[in-house]
C-alpha cells in the first residue's frame, strides 16, 4: 500500500510541473560592459602649432602632425538570462550569466585627437607667406616678418592661417601678452627699475652702407651699468622720420646688475629714397615702465648709385 501511495505522489508532481513552468518569463539582458570594437575609423590630419619663443633670437613656432579620427565602436555586454514569475514581473528575479554569449550595443561615435609626430623640414604657408621648418619641427621667423605686425601698437593679436599641403592647415593667435610672457617681460613685475640712470646703448649695423632692396641689420646692445640695481621690462622703439626705420620695436625684458644683452631687427632699404641722401637718422627710445626713458642715437648710410 505505501508503495503505491508513493508512485501516486510522483505522478501528481510531474502533471503539476507544466503549470509551474508556464507561470515564469525569462528574458535576454545586457550585463557587464566586455569591451568595445571598433567598426570603422575616419582619419582627418592636420597640424597644431604653438608658439614657443624665441630661438635664434627670433620668434619661433612649433609644428606638430595631428589627425582627428573619427571612431565607430559597438560595445559588446554579457548576455544575462532574467527569469521572473508572471505575477512578480517588477522583481529582481534570477539573473544567470550565459557562458560565452555575448550581445551588442548600439553603434558609438567618439573623436579622437592623436599626434603624429613633429613637422619636420617641411614648407608650409603661414599667412600666405611661404616658410620651412626645420628638423625638431621649429619654425623660425628670420625675415621678422611675424614680429613686424607687433611694431603696430594697435595689434594686441593676430591670428595666423597656416597651410601644408599633406597635412592638412589650422589656425593659431598670437597675442601681445603671451608673446611679452614667452620673453620674460612680465607686466606684474612690481620691483623698482633704474633704465634712466644706468643703461648703455650701442648701436651697430651689419654694413658700413646700403642700398636700395639691402636688408639691413639693426643691432642694439644694451648693457646695465649699476652694480647693484636691476633694471626690469625694458623695451625699445625706433623714432625716425623715415617710415621703413620708425616704430621698430625691441624686446629686452629684464637686465640684471652688469648685464648685457643684444637684440636685432632686420629693416628693407626702401626704393622710393631721395638719390641726394646719404645719412639717415634715428633714435632708439627705451622705457622701464617707471617713466624712465633714456634714448640712443643712431645713423644709416647709403651708399652712392
Amino acid at each position: 500500500m505505501r508503495r503505491y501511495l508513493a508512485i501516486f505522489l510522483l505522478l501528481s508532481g510531474l502533471r503539476m510541473a507544466p503549470a509551474a513552468w508556464a507561470a515564469e518569463v525569462s528574458t535576454d539582458h545586457r550585463g557587464a560592459l566586455l569591451r568595445k570594437e571598433i567598426v570603422a575609423t575616419e582619419s582627418n590630419p592636420f597640424i597644431a602649432v604653438e608658439f614657443i619663443g624665441l630661438r635664434e633670437g627670433n620668434l619661433a613656432f612649433l609644428f606638430r602632425r595631428m589627425d582627428r579620427q573619427v571612431i565607430r565602436e559597438r560595445p559588446i555586454y554579457q548576455k544575462v538570462i532574467v527569469t521572473r514569475n508572471e505575477d512578480d514581473m517588477q522583481g529582481p528575479g534570477i539573473r544567470i550569466v550565459v557562458p560565452g554569449e555575448t550581445m551588442l550595443g548600439d553603434k558609438e561615435l567618439r573623436q579622437e585627437n592623436v599626434e603624429l609626430g613633429l613637422l619636420a623640414d617641411a614648407s608650409v604657408q603661414f599667412d600666405g607667406m611661404s616658410a620651412r621648418t626645420n628638423k625638431d619641427g621649429v619654425f623660425i621667423d628670420s625675415d621678422q616678418a611675424i614680429l613686424a605686425i607687433f611694431d603696430n601698437l594697435k595689434v594686441n593679436r593676430h591670428t595666423f592661417t597656416i597651410t601644408n599641403l599633406r597635412h592638412g592647415n589650422c589656425m593659431v593667435e598670437l597675442t601681445r601678452l603671451e608673446m611679452y610672457e614667452k620673453l620674460d617681460i612680465n607686466y606684474e613685475e612690481t620691483r623698482s627699475s633704474h633704465a634712466e640712470d644706468h643703461l648703455v646703448g650701442e648701436v651697430e649695423w651689419n654694413r658700413s652702407s646700403y642700398r636700395a632692396g639691402d636688408v639691413a641689420v639693426l643691432s642694439l646692445k644694451v648693457t646695465n651699468d649699476s652694480k647693484v640695481n636691476g633694471i626690469y621690462r625694458l623695451l625699445g622703439r625706433t623714432v625716425s622720420r623715415w617710415p621703413w626705420l620708425d616704430g621698430k620695436m625691441f624686446y629686452i625684458g629684464d637686465l640684471e646688475p652688469a648685464e648685457s644683452r643684444v637684440v636685432s631687427r632686420r629693416l628693407v632699404v626702401p626704393d622710393d629714397l631721395p638719390a641726394d641722401l646719404a645719412v639717415l637718422h634715428l633714435r632708439i627710445g627705451f622705457n622701464d615702465l617707471t617713466g624712465g626713458k633714456p634714448q640712443v642715437p643712431a645713423t644709416v648710410r647709403l651708399a652712392a648709385e
